[in-house]
């Protein structure tokens, strides 16, 4: 996926509901920039997350445990930096309840940092209608001897409930319904649903030692498609390849997606990509998210940061300014993890959860096994970003306490509150992960997974493309 919102999948799952940032101006020339004076961005405010093992139903949230049960791991003193305790940083606000909670994961405490600027959610969301297709269809009873599930095999009559948007794991939102009815599907009945909900489906060659051809109903990409996925995919090998991509509105005469599969994946990959619409078709119709103009805004905001010089800082003015846009490009950054490799691990930990239940039917036992595999080393990515971002904001408080040392200008409580957004942040996703993957130890210190641990197809591409796109993290104070 290349945002276009790539998301190969490697075996098959983010994010707080995106961060939602403050432009810094993004319209306005890369040249001659003036500083504008502002204060700190505001102190996040937990969210509660929802329990994803129960009904598709809407429960009322469980109270966050004290006790630090298994179901609700919070991360120890020892694993998490101290969050600021000067006295001039606001005091957190109460936790909001959310409108709903969502069927397919754990609890988990301490509840996740909540975005700068909430989305204004309008309840019912306004999820848009599915649009009716041809079917796919195949003869006999889609057996092909070669798939340790057929295209048939599963429930063809799919129950289609009313729209339910609930929150899940990082304050992320999406349509639960649509996870539901896919539960107990044959491929066939999947590949026709997906195809209803505002995508195209494509399949393309096979790779990996599958033998099963279960895609074979589906087109091949035209042309403009098939060159956007052969760039996308320019580094696979037998070894570590991509199962499947998904581009947002790729086609936008008919405002449509479109996925792309290879020939031999399972059913779970063909779900996690859907996974990835679900998410994109909710947060486009609630916020009119659109991902290119956050990385415009991502690499203007670098830019701009990048030209920060002491002398900038060295008033009252400028310290403030500067510290508003580390502020807000600190919120991008969280955005962009949000919209990528936290979806990554919560649409996995939805899939893993809801299999380990026995609701998720007609995958593979692999693919569950690579979807821990894959949650593990999502969160090392998270987890580096995370505190390559503290890192920075270190560095600057360093630079704003030798030039204002009895803080006179006022922006210290500014630089901490960036801090301790940063610090919940990796609070909750420690305190995630150890949720969805209880048996494994997971630490800010060290690595989660052995290398030999990886599986052969390679991760989703969102992790590619959110590292082939994001600008690099620079400025004066870090040299």
């Amino acid at each position: 996926m290349i945002y276009q919102k790539l998301a190969l999948l490697s075996v098959s799952v983010f994010a707080l509901t995106a961060v939602t940032l403050v432009t810094a101006g993004c319209d306005q020339s890369h040249y001659g920039v003036k500083l504008q004076p502002a204060q700190g961005p505001q102190n996040p405010v937990p969210a509660p997350v929802p329990d994803l093992t129960n009904p598709p139903n809407p429960q009322p949230e469980a109270e966050p445990s004290a006790s630090g049960d298994s179901s609700s791991p919070a991360a120890p003193e020892s694993e998490n930096p101290k969050p600021s305790t000067d006295s001039s940083t606001p005091a957190t606000e109460p936790t909001k309840e959310p409108s709903s909670t969502d069927p397919a994961v754990p609890v988990v405490t301490p509840q996740p940092p909540e975005p700068a600027n909430p989305p204004v959610v309008k309840p019912p969301p306004p999820v848009p209608e599915k649009r009716k297709k041809p079917p796919f269809t195949v003869s006999g009873d889609g057996s092909d001897n070669l798939c340790e599930f057929n295209l048939k095999q599963g429930e063809s009559n799919l129950a289609e409930a009313a729209p339910q948007v609930v929150n899940t794991l990082f304050g992320k939102r999406y349509n639960v319904s649509d996870l539901s009815a896919l539960m107990p599907a044959s491929m066939l009945a999947t590949l026709n649903f997906v195809q209803n909900s505002g995508t195209r489906i494509f399949k393309t060659r096979a790779m990996g030692s599958s033998p099963c051809r279960n895609l074979r109903v589906l087109p091949t990409p035209p042309a403009d498609l098939q060159q956007q996925y052969d760039e996308d995919t320019a580094g696979n090998s037998p070894e570590r390849f991509t199962l499947g991509i998904f581009y947002p509105n790729f086609f936008q005469s008919s405002d449509e997606s479109a996925i792309v599969l290879r020939e031999n994946v399972d059913r779970w990959t063909v779900v996690h990509e859907f996974m990835h619409l679900n998410y994109f078709t909710v947060a486009k119709a609630e916020r009119n998210w659109n991902d290119e103009v956050l990385w415009k805004r991502l690499n203007f905001q670098e830019y701009n940061f990048d030209k920060v010089t002491v002398e900038d800082i060295s008033d009252s003015q400028g310290m403030h300014a500067a510290v508003k846009l580390l502020g807000q490009l600190t919120d991008s950054h969280l955005e962009v993890l949000t919209y990528y490799t936290y979806e990554e691990i919560t649409i996995e930990g939805q899939l893993r959860s809801l299999y380990n239940a026995g609701k998720f039917k007609y995958v593979p036992k692999s693919a569950s096994e690579n979807a821990a595999w894959y949650i593990s080393s999502s969160f090392e990515k998270a987890k580096t970003k995370l505190k390559d971002l503290i890192t920075r904001t270190k560095n600057f408080e360093s630079a704003r306490a030798e030039i204002d040392p009895k803080d006179e200008f006022g922006a210290k409580a500014g630089v901490a509150m960036i801090l301790d957004k940063l610090v919940a942040h990796q609070t909750y996703l420690i305190a995630t992960v150890r949720a969805l993957l209880p048996q494994q130890d997971f630490s800010l210190q060290r690595m989660a997974m052995a290398r030999n641990q990886m599986p052969s197809p390679k991760p989703c591409a969102h992790g590619d493309i959110e590292a082939r796109r994001m600008p690099p993290m620079k400025s004066i104070f870090d040299r």
